[in-house]
């Protein structure tokens, strides 16, 4: 439970609030705005339809994160796909003196 006190993990956290409050803000007015040019028995329906459509969007998104986040494989293959690995201070492992986690410095070609 050391991670409670761990000031990058309040600040992961709060950041990640502030933009889920931003782009919750930004689906309200575009849905209401696309909503506002139906016809008006059509307007609830749409509103709701489409924040509803939105917040399921949204959880399906983070759930899937959690998801790979916690798979054994997160620092290594997924779907047989190799990625980057992961560092245990949470990057990607690139810095200004290049890759830490024994990748190939260059892209490898598709």
């Amino acid at each position: 439970m050391e991670w409670i006190a761990s000031p990058e993990i309040w600040i992961a956290l709060v950041t990640l609030t502030a933009l889920e409050i931003v782009l919750g803000v930004d689906n309200v007015i575009f849905i209401s705005i696309l909503s506002g040019k139906l016809p008006a028995d059509q307007q609830k329906r749409a509103r709701n339809g489409g924040l509803s459509l939105a917040m399921l969007t949204r959880i399906f998104l983070l759930l899937s994160i959690a998801w790979i986040m916690s798979s054994p494989n997160s620092s290594g293959a997924i779907w047989g796909k190799k990625s980057r690995k992961v560092g245990t201070d949470g990057h990607l492992g690139v810095g200004a003196r290049g890759p830490k986690c024994g990748c190939d410095s260059e892209p490898s070609p598709r």
